[in-house]
């Protein structure tokens, strides 16, 4: 950055100011032999003068001053005056020709996660290899990566799911458009005949309107959720803006068995309670039956924003950008990053703009929070399989009260809600540690009373009360 004092223009009304100083004083020092009179008039005059010249080269000063810190700080972060991008314009590449900053911060998260392929989650988590026991998608499902692989991906677990093009409504930015122009058939098309339609992940027209750069929504079915969910559009201000962005992509949804239709599961709010009664009465719809216990079970996907909303940030007015798309100084401009980074990655830029503890406090305050909510899930994980392995063997037993097998089937699915609710959410609970706290806790009342009701399905068995007493893995801790 210049210093203040390159530009020589700066300083001319102080030199101004100086000068008359100087003028004056000269005056007042000259000996001359005016009368009484004289001197006594000339008083009021030069005291006019003298105030009239500072007034001027005060305010000149000031202006000059502002227009200094208006083309070094506020001017630089601005976009160009104008630029020329076709409407929907998937390309990021043509964006970046006008935005150049922005485009190559995009392009970093990119060059960040240029692995081949990020871990499987049922490497990592061994527990569900019976959570998720005959899930087609279970070998396939993988942490996340950024926006830039986003089609990529999609298209690698699309060969193992055989899943229809409606797994592009959120991976790529061609989507809108073939939305648009092919209505209801896009969602049931086979995968492969439109990705041959799409070049581009998610991008820069996904968020932006080319002729304003201000933020639009581009998915459909969020748009009509958030609306059943009572959500104004027409009363959205640019902070909410700023949420809604990445909430149209980073919610739980489900595609229709009949139509493929991506659908949100929201009617009145969209909370996991909310969630819960939709699948249960208002569309009774189940993914995959459990291969272990015959239960019904739909699978989540990544509920960040519902995570999100009730959390302490969305409470303060925090929106996803504050924390993931931090401004950031490139050279002499200040813009904002689009590298959708973790905050921990840079806690001065992302959290520091209000907590000035130092980076070491807030990360060491992030893990807590996060390790505080891995712990409690670790747990009812390790009693779900407890649960599953009870309520197989109550399957299997002669002479089971089958009222009470449902009843328990019924449970599983509660649970394994509960749970897959705080799993699939991406933050590790840190959106809202107090909700996944809670969320989990009831998961694992809702565990503890599927082994009870299992239990009681058998209770009248004269062979499962004999093999009760000698299954180990039914204890508490044998998981």
């Amino acid at each position: 950055m210049k210093k203040q004092s390159e530009n020589p223009w700066v300083w001319l009304p102080f030199s101004v100011l100086a000068l008359a100083i100087a003028v004056l004083n000269l005056k007042r020092n000259r000996k001359h032999n005016h009368s009484d009179w004289d001197r006594g008039r000339s008083r009021p005059v030069r005291s006019i003068l003298f105030a009239t010249l500072f007034l001027v080269a005060g305010a000149g000063a000031g202006a000059l001053l502002v227009r200094q810190y208006y083309h070094r700080h506020v001017l630089p972060s601005r976009p160009p005056l104008s630029w020329r991008i076709e409407q929907g314009d998937p390309d990021p590449a043509g964006w970046g020709k006008w935005f150049p900053d922005h485009y190559q911060s995009y392009l970093l998260r990119q060059e960040a996660e240029s692995i081949e392929l990020p871990p499987r989650k049922i490497d990592t988590r061994p527990a569900l290899e019976v959570i998720w026991a005959g899930l087609p998608a279970a070998q396939s499902i993988r942490e996340v990566r950024g926006h830039p692989y986003s089609l990529k991906d999609v298209e690698r677990e699309v060969a193992a799911r055989g899943n229809k093009a409606g797994c592009l409504t959120c991976k790529s930015a061609d989507a809108p458009k073939l939305m648009l122009a092919l209505g209801g058939q896009f969602f049931g098309a086979p995968f492969p005949e439109l990705r041959k339609e799409v070049t581009h992940p998610v991008s820069c027209s996904d968020c932006h309107d080319s002729e304003t750069m201000g933020l639009r929504l581009t998915r459909q079915p969020f748009v009509e959720a958030y609306t059943r969910a009572g959500g104004d559009l027409d009363k959205t201000g640019r902070q909410e803006m700023r949420v809604l962005v990445c909430a149209q992509c980073h919610i739980t949804y489900y595609f229709d068995q009949h139509s493929g239709a991506l659908s949100i599961p929201w009617e009145q709010s969209p909370d996991v309670n909310a969630v819960e009664h939709y699948f249960s009465s208002t569309y009774p719809y189940r993914e995959w039956v459990h291969a272990m216990t015959g239960t019904g079970l739909v699978k989540l996907r990544h509920p960040d924003y519902e995570f999100f909303l009730g959390g302490t940030h969305s409470t303060a007015g925090v929106a996803c950008a504050d924390c993931h798309m931090p401004f950031k100084v490139v050279g002499n401009r200040k813009i904002t990053s689009h590298d959708f980074a973790s905050p921990l990655e840079n806690p001065s830029t992302s959290c520091g703009v209000c907590h000035r503890q130092g980076d070491d406090y807030l990360r060491e305050r992030v893990r807590q929070a996060q390790e505080e909510v891995t712990r409690l899930l670790s747990q009812v994980e390790d009693e779900l399989v407890r649960s599953i392995t009870m309520l197989r063997w109550a399957i299997g037993t002669p002479g089971a009260d089958s009222d009470m097998i449902n009843r328990a089937r019924e449970l599983h699915f509660r649970a394994f809600l509960r749970y897959d609710w705080v799993f699939s959410a991406n933050s590790r609970g840190f959106h809202n540690p107090r909700e996944a706290l809670a969320v989990l806790a009831e998961a694992m009342r809702l565990v503890k009373e599927m082994q009870t009701v299992t239990l009681q399905s058998v209770i009248q068995s004269p062979t499962a009360n004999s093999e009760l007493r000698t299954r180990a893995d039914f204890a508490p801790g044998s998981h």
